[in-house]
């Protein structure tokens, strides 16, 4: 209090210079109507760039909340499409009705690690245990398949990525339906292979390569790259077609985990199957 009272002393002249310059200012404006509207135009000019800056921090501090509400908007769609469910006959009616039932659930994830320069890359998801993730769920991108959960804790969980020389995914070509396998061979990240393709298929440059469902992780239909050139040796049957991946994994930064509710009951009957031949 007392070093306020000490600066009003010292500046007293200037205090009583700023409040008396305001005051005259104030009784201008006030009994001149041109001066006045003056004024106020400029005091609205400036109070609305003063809000529209405002505005605009806090659309920058927001968009890290609208960015997961979108994500888990996408969530619930991908849950809504076709490939996420399955097809069921049933004969309770005199004609034959088909239903869809829910098979595959998406939960929204960030990538806080991520690696593209090695020829066994993983990936560090920030979910885990505590929201319901485990082995052997798929990960997916907006742009198509990114790998599959191998290790999970109770907050976090590894990927095994598509850029893994251990990594063999079931896919198919769109136009043919021709069922193959993906892998890469540990050299550009930005291509891999599609091999298994029989001799006798139709192939072409551009051909959309997909998941073919035939993992229980893995919904069909799942984008995985296109073909950029194919060949075979004079001894095989078979394509090796390669592809350029429609995901670029150097800068992945938001997924999909997705939980096929019914693979349990796939794995058992793998199992019962793996019995019965053996």
């Amino acid at each position: 209090m007392n070093n306020v009272l000490k600066f009003i002393i010292k500046n007293n002249f200037i205090l009583l210079f700023v409040v008396l310059e305001v005051f005259a200012l104030s009784m201008f404006f006030s009994s001149n109507n041109y001066q006045n509207t003056k004024a106020m135009r400029f005091h609205n000019r400036v109070a609305a760039d003063f809000y529209k800056r405002v505005s605009t921090v806090e659309s920058f501090f927001n968009l890290k909340n609208e960015n997961n509400l979108l994500r888990a908007e996408n969530a619930e769609l991908y849950k809504k499409l076709k490939s996420s469910q399955y097809i069921c006959d049933t004969a309770e009616y005199s004609i034959t009705d088909t239903l869809y039932k829910q098979q595959y659930t998406y939960v929204p994830a960030t990538v806080i690690y991520n690696s593209i320069d090695k020829h066994n890359n993983f990936i560090m998801l920030n979910k885990g245990k505590n929201d319901n993730i485990e082995k052997d769920m798929a990960v997916i991108s907006p742009l198509g398949a990114v790998g599959i959960v191998v290790s999970v804790s109770d907050n976090f969980c590894l990927v095994m990525s598509l850029l893994n020389t251990s990594f063999r995914l079931s896919c198919k070509l769109l136009n043919s339906d021709e069922i193959g396998s993906v892998s890469w061979d540990g050299k550009h990240y930005k291509k891999g292979l599609l091999t298994d393709i029989p001799f006798h298929v139709e192939i072409n440059v551009g051909d959309t390569v997909v998941t073919s469902g035939y993992s229980y992780s893995f919904p069909k239909g799942i984008m995985v790259g296109t073909v950029r050139d194919y060949s075979s040796t004079d001894n095989s049957h078979f394509y090796t077609a390669k592809i350029d991946y429609s995901v670029n994994y150097s800068s992945i930064g938001s997924v999909y985990i997705i939980n096929n509710l019914m693979i349990k009951e796939l794995q058992k009957l793998d199992s019962i199957k793996n019995t019965l031949i053996n």
